[in-house]
């Protein structure tokens, strides 16, 4: 069967419209009655089927109009509209000119712009010469906008300052008008229709500006300016005329003169408009805002919930919230569910920060509880001068008073904090009052957790310690060594435990983590006991220094009270004085440095490159022994001098030293074992 299509089926309904009536008149004649048999249904030939399938290659019929008579509507006839004319108000067209000008002289330019845009009636009308007072007195009721320059029409000025199309090509241009090349251009057009204007001959003739291109304080012009000034002087030089050329090089510039001039007022008048423009945008989204917030306050939610922490989500909110669009009631229902969102949110974050802050105020207040507990300890130890031949000794100098004493072990905040018993009872929300009062209450606890901390670092160090230490001699030459017995009494610094007096060697250092003594650089130790391990290396040092002196079994006491009288008999320049803990990390220093530099391949593999290690303190050098101690008296100023060397044999590696020039000869012998070093071969 072939597909029913409109086009068939109008042709069947055209076809078959005419013999419809007559076939109901000749059935309502031979139609049989209901009580006769029925026929039986003849078959269709293919006679009868051909003209239907013929009916889809015959051409469409046109509807023949049926008589009013024949559709049953005569009595029924639509009254016909009048016809409209359109685009030619016909009572314009009566209306005298100045009535007109009367009218035209309240509108916005940019109406005029939109009208004369309209029609070609509207058109004729405004952009005529008579139209001239219409556009005149509109641009007139701006306030403070600067007459219309002289380069351009009426209508040119009122449609690149108050519509959004490019002069040059019509597409949409946001930017305002320049006003110093008097156009608007797209951003396309920015591109393609000016150029640098140090392209032409003389810049001096041609419109420029500064700001024309975002971001960029490049200078441009217009191209078909430039092509304009450029194809004059190309004539003005064919006619080699001077005379002339000079007069119009000296009109032209004064015309870019006035341009430049004029345009001041215009462009203060375009970053007027803007502000006032963003004021007005910043007041109105400001006021939707405020209703928004007002409404979600009376919804129940908090000021404090209104405002997303996170960036991202706040410039989210601020799309939603900060916006000119009326908040009306649907705008509103259609708002609603995604700040509801924003809010569930903000509020748990908020309620998560002040847990943080309230948790905080309560770490700070159990750390000046701890900063309390520290500063009434007693000393672990101290070390007190002996008198002299004429008299008692003197009381420690105040400077100094520290170098005298060894600090017990105590915790520092951030080790106190992270204990389980000690978190535990921070992150008890409550007030900050009544967790003070907490504190109080729960004193001897705390100083239970602290006396088990010492006693674990005490167990730690001295199961480190090597099995073959001895004990310190504290038999000092100038001092008396005391200890404490924790209540601030004192008490002979032998009567304490066999274990804890070999703690106190001069030669015994611990990485806590970094390098230190026991006790004194526990105190404040953010350490666990486990972290704590001996150092072999430091104490190595420490040995063959304490040998220098002739005192193997020093304490550490006894050297630390000496304070800055130690100096390294190694260093070829005046090195600095030290302590005792300092001129232990020099040499650990030293042999890290040396190790590290020859371990490099391009030191290992250098020829006629001699690396000698001087910190060693396995060599012996009678000349430069290890350490040189000096008292306050013997000490000498130390002179900083800047005039200084390169040793090009260290260079060559790409290992830098500087030295001063009186000291760099001793460096490319010791070192580099160059018995005569030549400037300018060695050095430099």
């Amino acid at each position: 069967m072939a597909p029913q299509t409109r086009s068939l089926t109008r042709r069947v309904t055209r076809s078959s419209t005419r013999s419809r009536t007559e076939a109901t008149k000749a059935a309502s004649v031979s139609r049989p009655s209901a009580s006769a048999p029925k026929t039986t249904r003849k078959l269709k030939t293919p006679s009868k089927l051909k003209p239907k399938a013929q009916v889809k290659n015959e051409p469409a019929r046109k509807r023949l109009k049926r008589s009013n008579e024949e559709k049953g509507e005569s009595d029924f006839l639509p009254t016909k509209a009048p016809k409209r004319v359109k685009n030619k108000p016909q009572f314009l067209l009566t209306l005298p000119v100045e009535i007109f000008i009367e009218i035209a002289k309240y509108l916005h330019p940019s109406d005029l712009v939109m009208l004369s845009r309209a029609n070609k009636f509207f058109r004729s009308l405004f952009m005529s010469r008579r139209s001239a007072p219409i556009w005149s007195s509109a641009r007139q009721s701006i306030p403070d906008l600067p007459p219309c320059p002289g380069d351009i029409s009426e209508p040119q000025y009122a449609a690149m300052l108050f519509t959004t199309a490019c002069s040059m090509c019509g597409r949409w241009a946001p930017r305002n008008m320049d006003p110093a090349l008097l156009v608007r251009l797209c951003a396309q057009c920015r591109e393609n229709e000016t150029v640098d204007p140090r392209h032409v001959t003389d810049s001096t003739l041609v419109f420029t500006t500064y700001n024309l291109i975002p971001r960029s304080y490049a200078r441009r012009c217009l191209y078909s300016d430039a092509k304009a000034v450029k194809a004059k002087l190309n004539e003005l030089t064919a006619a080699e005329d001077k005379e002339a050329m000079d007069d119009w090089i000296r009109e032209r510039r004064k015309s870019v003169q006035a341009r430049h001039q004029n345009a001041q007022p215009l462009r203060q008048w375009l970053r007027q408009r803007d502000s006032a423009r963003d004021a007005e945008l910043y007041r109105v989204k400001r006021a939707r805002q405020d209703e928004i917030e007002s409404r979600l306050i009376e919804l129940g939610w908090d000021r404090a919930d209104l405002q997303p922490y996170e960036y991202w989500r706040r410039k989210q909110w601020q799309r939603l919230v900060l916006s000119t669009k009326p908040l009306t009631d649907r705008v509103w229902n259609d708002l609603l569910p995604y700040l509801l969102g924003h809010l569930e949110l903000n509020r748990k974050q908020r309620l998560e920060r002040e847990r943080g802050m309230r948790r905080g105020q309560r770490e700070r207040a159990l750390e000046t509880w701890l900063g309390s507990v520290r500063g009434k300890l007693a000393p672990f130890a101290q070390a007190t001068p002996l008198a002299s031949v004429s008299g008692p000794s003197e009381p420690p100098i105040p400077g100094k008073a520290d170098q005298m004493i060894l600090r017990q072990p105590f915790p520092g905040s951030y080790e106190f904090i992270t204990w389980p018993e000690v978190k535990a009872f921070i992150d008890d929300d409550i007030p900050l009052e009544q967790f003070i009062d907490k504190i109080e209450e729960q004193r001897h606890t705390l100083n239970g957790l602290i006396a088990t901390w010492k006693n674990s670092i005490e167990a730690r160090v001295t199961e480190v310690l090597p099995e073959d230490t001895r004990e310190p001699d504290f038999d000092s030459p100038g001092f008396t060594l005391v200890a404490s017995d924790g209540t601030g009494q004192l008490k002979p610094i032998n009567d304490l435990p066999v274990d804890v007096r070999k703690l106190l060697r001069a030669d015994i250092m611990f990485t806590v983590p970094h390098l230190g003594f026991y006790p004194d650089d526990l105190m404040n130790a953010y350490t666990k006991a486990d972290r704590i391990t001996y150092h072999a290396e430091a104490a190595k040092i420490a040995k063959a220094l304490l040998g220098v002196l002739g005192r193997p079994d020093a304490p550490y006491l006894d050297m630390k009270a000496l304070g800055r009288a130690f100096q390294c008999g190694r260093c070829y320049r005046q090195s600095e004085y030290l302590t005792w803990k300092d001129i232990v990390e020099h040499y650990l220093r030293e042999a890290r440095e040396w190790k590290s530099n020859s371990g490099l391949p391009r030191v290992r593999l250098a020829k006629n490159f001699t690396y000698v290690f001087t910190h060693d303190v396995d060599l012996v050098n009678p000349a430069k022994p290890l350490m040189r101690v000096f008292d306050d008296e013997s000490k000498v100023p130390i002179n900083y001098i800047y005039n200084q060397k390169i040793c090009k044999l260290c260079e060559s590696v790409r290992i830098p030293y500087r030295i001063h020039e009186g000291f760099i000869e001793d460096h490319l012998r010791e070192m580099h074992m160059i018995e005569e070093p030549e400037q300018g071969k060695h050095y430099q």
